[in-house]
């Protein structure tokens, strides 16, 4: 993984999105060693569509060019829709990401 953020990192703005207790999260991200590999780390309480508005306007990110990978459906994947985020999930339990038409969108002027 360290790798794939390594590479991602030196084309991408990486920021990093975790939900749940802050203290709890920010030590699971210290003791993941990937922090560094990330712009920024934001620690949500929920992952809704409110909270994905806040962090694009913070980051002044536009949702149309801003990609959201994650590996839960519920909370990564589902809460998209009034930002407009493209979606992409990504399986733990499997190698790889699992890319069909429903989870990455294609972008206007891609194959």
């Amino acid at each position: 993984m360290a790798e794939t953020l390594a590479e991602l990192a030196t084309r991408h703005r990486l920021i990093l999105m975790t939900k749940g207790n802050h203290a709890e999260q920010a030590d699971k991200v210290d003791r993941s060693g990937l922090a560094n590999y990330f712009s920024a780390v934001e620690i949500a309480a929920e992952k809704d569509p409110t909270t994905y508005r806040e962090v694009l306007h913070r980051h002044e990110l536009a949702p149309h060019t801003s990609w959201m990978i994650g590996n839960s459906p519920k909370s990564d994947i589902n809460p998209h829709s009034p930002p407009a985020l493209m979606p992409s999930f990504f399986s733990t339990k499997t190698p790889g990401c699992l890319n069909t038409p429903r989870s990455t969108p294609r972008l206007k002027g891609s194959s």
